[in-house]
């Protein structure tokens, strides 16, 4: 079972090298951060972009010892065209290279379809971040075992345009998951079978 809560966020900042290989680097960079700031307001790198990096890093073939299985060649079902594919749809281009800070992290850089320069990924909107990360996840965990899949408010951060085509892209990229929505939106909510709806609503004379 796959859930995202309410309160996702892709968060800002780069991923460090050593994360691909200590997952618990994450954790620990986060408590780190929390003590330096006041409040205890911490920096979380997003696993969606550590995600990012290793698939990269997999396909430039660059380093020993990752665990995750090669893929194969030229296959569009692969990480990489299936992230790109979703930017691409919702940015208006594709993760082509990564850029190296003084910091010993690494930047992603987005080309635009249409020509000029490249800018960060973290300077797309918070819905764009929030459409392409959700779907993707989506896909990656559950693209060799399907199962079910919980989203609380589908449309968070979406612009309207964007509520009914989560729901088309979300069976279009894994059809064979189980999908229960908890959504707001009207549009969400009209996107999917009628025989599949469920309204909740207080009733205005409760029972005894």
């Amino acid at each position: 079972m796959v859930y995202f809560h309410s309160y996702r966020k892709v968060q800002e900042g780069n991923p460090e090298l050593g994360m691909m290989v200590d997952p618990e680097r994450v954790y620990r960079r986060m408590a780190f951060q929390r003590m330096r700031r006041p409040g205890g307001e911490g920096r979380v790198i997003s696993l969606f972009k550590l995600q990012i990096l290793r698939a990269m890093m997999g396909q430039a073939n660059l380093f020993e010892g990752l665990d995750d299985a090669p893929e194969e060649p030229n296959d569009p079902r692969n990480t990489l065209p299936t992230l790109n594919g979703l930017i691409e749809r919702y940015a208006g281009g594709t993760i082509e290279r990564l850029r190296p800070s003084p910091d010993n992290t690494v930047e992603f850089r987005i080309k635009p379809k249409s020509g000029g320069e490249s800018y960060s990924f973290d300077g797309l909107s918070s819905g764009q971040k929030e459409i392409i990360s959700t779907l993707f996840l989506i896909w990656h965990y559950t693209r060799k075992k399907p199962g079910i899949v919980l989203i609380d408010e589908p449309e968070l951060h979406l612009n309207a345009e964007w509520h009914r085509d989560f729901v088309r892209q979300v069976f279009q990229l894994a059809p064979d998951n189980q999908y229960i929505l908890a959504t707001h939106s009207e549009d969400i909510f009209a996107s999917v079978d009628e025989d599949r709806r469920l309204m909740l609503s207080q009733s205005a004379d409760p029972a005894p």
